[in-house]
């Protein structure tokens, strides 16, 4: 019995070793079975920033360790040396002449054995001195043979002549080339030296023939060519900073790069610049920088955060497909041509305050996965949300979406998901606002905004369909053209306290358990009745503003015995 318990304990025991290595299996290799490509691509952006190894240094040989080994190799001869005596003293026969004199031969020896031994240790201990002395010399030899050649290649760069700074920077490259300590360095004097002032010649052709533009175009290739991801370790340059602040870059070609850290603050991108499928580690500063061509951030990673404010992009600007994995300030960002940021995706929150998007915004299918803040923001054109996903809040406070060009589309929210609390205190739409099939699920606040009538053919204001789950907060509101709220639901209410509708409005189809406040609600225009909600009519009579109202009656209740006839004006 006391075996069969013992080969129980065992077997359970085995078992719960086998569940736990399992378990441990299944969560390290679960992402690479469900997401091999992700998983790979992480995999490799985490060697790419593996900081390099150090290279080789002799060391010096410490004091203690010289002395340490003196004493054991003294200790170890005397022990020799007295364990063979004791070896021979074994051997002595009392008595025996020949004995005695084999002893004394012996014990020679073993001095003789000793002695030997002991020079053959100092003779190897002399020689591993020597090889070290000899690695010593020639370490420094060659540390002041690089910092010979770097200083020689530094210097070239401060040369007059174009050909002699085109030779600088080749030789600073091989260093890097050769020595991956250096790398870091070389990236240094590589962007201090397009960090210098230029000012280039506004005419294409002189620009392309400038011999200090042909320098300059080195120097960026030095830096595509380095940071590209798919060269692999050997040939991709390991970096902590990449420092381009108020630097001067044309056509710069970044796509497929790592770039840990960039510093592009106050930086001027002259021609195209292209950052496809460019992975960003670290902090990110492109502050105040100036795209004066088509920039392309498509299906860039960015792991860190990444600062964009007050940038100018006078092109063609296209974020989609990319991943905000932090934080990513836009405020104060000025968008003069499209902002492409369809099916982006903002882990984090995205800040757009007093953002200004002079031509069309394309945030469809995008997704914000934390707060979107668009305080103050100026949509001058259209702006597309449809199919967008507000999984928290949405602050909108004081936007202006302005009147955009001929058969604009004007602002549109259709299908969009707010899953967190939505704000659009004092906002100003110029133009359409379509908020067809839209889903609040929390509150949205539109108090004291302002829907203005657009050009002709305009289709006003549509919540048709929309569904708020929670209350929904029109509260001085101006719909200066026609609002539609056919088809929409609303959970928990609406309020429309001091709204004005200027043109009409419809409530068609809205669910007659919904608690609309729209009483006290202003209408310059009689409502069509046939739109109204149910159990809403007008007032008696037109009041003193100017303005008709709206009271409820129950149509099962006839209309001379609701107490609302006597209401107030």
């Amino acid at each position: 019995m006391p075996l069969l318990k013992a080969m129980g304990r065992s077997l359970r025991r085995l078992v719960r070793m086998t569940v736990r290595a399992y378990r441990w299996a299944l969560l390290r290799v679960r992402g690479p079975i469900v997401h091999p490509w992700e998983f790979l691509a992480y995999r490799r952006r985490r060697a790419l920033e593996t900081p390099p190894r150090k290279p080789w240094r002799p060391r010096p040989i410490p004091t203690w360790f010289l002395l340490a080994a003196f004493v054991l190799i003294f200790a170890g001869g005397l022990l020799y040396y007295f364990w063979q005596l004791a070896e021979i003293e074994a051997l002595r026969v009392p008595g025996d002449s020949e004995n005695d004199l084999e002893i004394t031969k012996l014990r020679l020896d073993t001095i003789r054995g000793t002695i030997a031994i002991a020079a053959g240790i100092g003779g190897a201990s002399a020689l591993i001195l020597n090889f070290r002395k000899q690695q010593h010399s020639e370490y420094h030899t060659t540390q002041e043979r690089i910092t010979e050649l770097r200083v020689q290649a530094v210097e070239q760069l401060s040369s007059k002549d174009p050909g002699v700074r085109i030779g600088g920077l080749h030789n600073l490259e091989r260093l890097g080339d050769q020595h991956e300590d250096l790398r870091q360095g070389v990236l240094d004097e590589v962007c201090a030296y397009l960090r210098r002032p230029f000012v280039p010649p506004r005419n294409r052709a002189a620009l392309i023939d400038d011999p200090e533009f042909k320098v300059r175009r080195l120097a960026q290739e030095i830096l595509q060519r380095r940071l590209k991801r798919k060269l692999g370790r050997r040939e991709y340059w390991t970096h902590t900073r990449l420092e381009l602040r108020k630097a001067f870059l044309n056509d710069i070609d970044f796509s497929g790069c790592h770039l840990y850290s960039p510093d592009f603050q106050g930086a001027t991108f002259a021609g195209k610049s292209s950052f496809e499928a460019t992975s960003f580690g670290g902090e990110t500063s492109i502050a105040r920088a100036k795209f004066e061509g088509l920039a392309n951030f498509h299906r860039a990673l960015i792991d860190g955060s990444m600062d964009i404010s007050r940038a100018t992009f006078k092109d063609y600007v296209e974020f989609n497909s990319t991943t905000f994995q932090r934080v990513a300030h836009f405020n104060g960002a000025i968008f003069q041509h499209v902002a492409d940021f369809r099916d982006t995706t903002f882990q984090h929150v995205a800040d757009f305050r007093d953002t200004t998007f002079q031509h069309v915004a394309d945030f469809r299918d995008t997704t914000f996965q934390r707060d979107a803040v668009f305080s103050g923001a100026t949509f001058q054109r259209d702006a597309a949300f449809r199919d967008t996903t507000f999984q928290e809040s949405a602050v909108f406070n004081g936007v202006t979406f302005q009147d955009g060009a001929v058969f604009s589309l004007g602002t549109d929210f259709s299908g969009a998901t707010f899953q967190g609390r939505v704000v659009f205190n004092g906002a100003t739409f110029q133009r359409d606002a379509a908020f067809r099939d839209a889903t609040f699920q929390e509150s949205a606040v539109f108090n004291g905004v302002t829907f203005q009538d657009g050009a002709v053919f305009s289709l006003g204001t549509d919540f048709s369909g929309a569904t708020f789950q929670h209350v929904a907060h029109f509260n001085g509101a101006t719909f200066q053209g026609r609002v539609v709220f056919n088809g929409a639901t609303f959970q928990h209410g609406a309020g429309f306290r001091g709204a004005t509708f200027q043109h009409g409005a419809a409530f068609r189809d809205v669910p007659s358990g919904s608690d609309l406040d729209i009483g006290s609600a202003k209408f310059l225009r009689l409502p069509d009745l046939s739109l109204l909600p149910v159990g809403w009519r007008e007032s008696k009579s037109l009041r003193p503003d100017g303005y008709w109202r709206l009271v409820y009656r129950d149509p099962d209740v006839p209309r001379s015995g609701h107490p609302s006839d006597s209401e107030a004006p």
